[in-house]
């Protein structure tokens, strides 16, 4: 999420992106206490020599930690900070007061163990390219590929592409012609497959997951549907989340209703009630600590930075009820900044529920604390998205629900912690809205659809606004 928003960021501010690599990180970092190793065969001094490490080594148990630390404390003197929600997301305020909708960072660096990506104006780069080389005699990369994934990059126009089909030809490469005398490599094949679901292909989360829940008793029919779902995959290559700059606020916009028949406002009859209400038996507000006392004058709201209208975010709920043998619900989510994808996930429902109703309404819950997550993440980039957010969900029970304080319908037996959804749209955080099944986003995460909503929905999973 961390890379995805990264890059979000800096295509937003036509900032350049440059790719760093430091050359044998682990061997930089002192030995934080007394180790002593037997030299490589053949080069040793005398017989019986052992040597005691200054520099720790690959292989060491703390080497990777004592290289985080060395160049976290670097970083942090050039005036960086990390965030709370990732140590390895970094990003360094501006000098001077910028406006509500500029950049309130002048550079912003995402880490993965010694590669870096560094995003910034020209001069700001250099700078610390610079420092960087001084210190740690840092390689620029001009790949274009980071952690797996490929990346096009066109500043001028705001465009950039990430996608993995370099991986994937490598993938099939690997898989096409491995010995299967030597054993069917199941667990291999599924931790690839994985690894490009949750970088790029979010639309095949469900089929990789499903190959993922055999890995402790497969066959050789498991690994025929795994290769199955990696030429499939295969097939969809050129495919990759598409940022682009000015997208707020250009996001598609799903039917509430479907041609020839529904009501043409479908939001017209549902309404939050009075929010000092909150629950079907009118009783006042529980949360407030005193009915004497103003919540308004208590220290209890979260501070947010100010609003950036740069960005807009959007998110799509859906669930399947009843899937399978244990008929467990499946929930999904989209959350979705300037119309590209950041946030999604395909899970497990743990609660027991009896109607679609439930399941819908459990799923929104679950999209409530994701949207929660993405306001979080992009708090350490100084700005809020415009609220309220959007949320669409194509389940009118869960929409009543959820937006009339004096309803409860079915899902009196739910927990306490699902009714999270009717705290936030009562708040006045979220907007929950109505779209028809056949454009809900989050249906490719729960079931497997037709093969003309596959496609039409795949497309607009990479990028979802409409541009001229």
């Amino acid at each position: 999420e961390s890379v995805r928003l990264f890059h979000l960021y800096a295509v937003e501010y036509g900032w350049d992106i440059q790719q760093y690599d430091v050359p044998q990180a682990f061997l930089r970092s002192d030995a934080d206490c007394t180790i002593f190793v037997y030299p490589p065969n053949g080069q040793s001094d005398f017989p019986g020599q052992i040597l005691k490490l200054s520099k720790m080594l690959y292989g060491s148990k703390q080497a990777a930690a004592l290289w985080y630390n060395l160049l976290n404390s670097f970083l942090l003197k050039l005036g960086f900070t990390a965030s709370i929600m990732d140590p390895c997301f970094y990003r360094r305020t501006c000098m001077q007061r910028v406006g509500t909708d500029e950049a309130r960072s002048d550079a912003i660096i995402i880490l993965h163990v010694d590669d870096m990506r560094v995003a910034a104006c020209p001069a700001v780069l250099k700078s610390i390219h610079d420092q960087l080389f001084q210190e740690f005699q840092i390689t620029t990369s001009d790949s274009g590929r980071f952690l797996g994934m490929d990346t096009e990059y066109n500043i001028k126009d705001g465009f950039f592409k990430m996608h993995m089909a370099t991986y994937i030809d490598s993938t099939v490469q690997r898989f096409s012609n491995f010995d299967l005398s030597k054993g069917i490599p199941y667990r291999e094949l599924v931790g690839s497959l994985m690894w490009i679901v949750l970088c790029v292909m979010g639309t095949e989360l469900l089929r990789v997951k499903d190959l993922a829940r055999r890995s402790n008793n497969y066959t050789m029919d498991d690994y025929t549907d795994a290769l199955k779902v990696l030429e499939r995959i295969t097939s969809q290559r050129g495919y990759g989340i598409i940022f682009r700059r000015g997208g707020a606020g250009r996001e598609y916009i799903p039917a509430c209703t479907r041609l020839g028949g529904g009501s043409d406002d479908m939001e017209s009859g549902y309404s939050i009630g009075d929010s000092t209400e909150i629950n079907e038996l009118e009783e006042t507000n529980l949360y407030k600590l005193d009915p004497l006392v103003d919540d308004v004058s208590l220290d209890l709201k979260k501070t947010l930075a100010d609003t950036n209208t740069r960005f807009t975010k959007v998110a799509y709920t859906d669930a399947s009820f009843a899937v399978g043998e244990t008929k467990q619900s499946i929930s999904g989510f989209v959350i979705l900044i300037n119309g590209t994808p950041i946030l999604w996930g395909s899970l497990k429902q743990t609660i027991v529920v009896d109607s679609t109703c439930s399941a819908e309404y459990v799923a929104a819950s679950v999209c409530c604390k994701q949207i929660l997550q993405a306001e979080n993440m992009v708090q350490f980039l100084d700005f809020t998205c415009p609220r309220p957010y959007t949320m669409y969900t194509d389940s009118q029970a869960c929409l009543k629900i959820a937006t009339t304080s004096s309803k409860m319908g079915m899902v009196r037996h739910l927990e306490i912690r699902y009714h999270l959804v009717r705290c936030i749209v009562l708040s006045g955080d979220i907007k929950l809205s109505y779209c028809i099944t056949e454009e809900m986003l989050a249906d490719l995460l729960t079931k497997i659809v037709a093969t003309a909503q596959d496609k039409r929905l795949a497309i607009r999973f990479y990028n979802d606004c409409v541009m001229d």
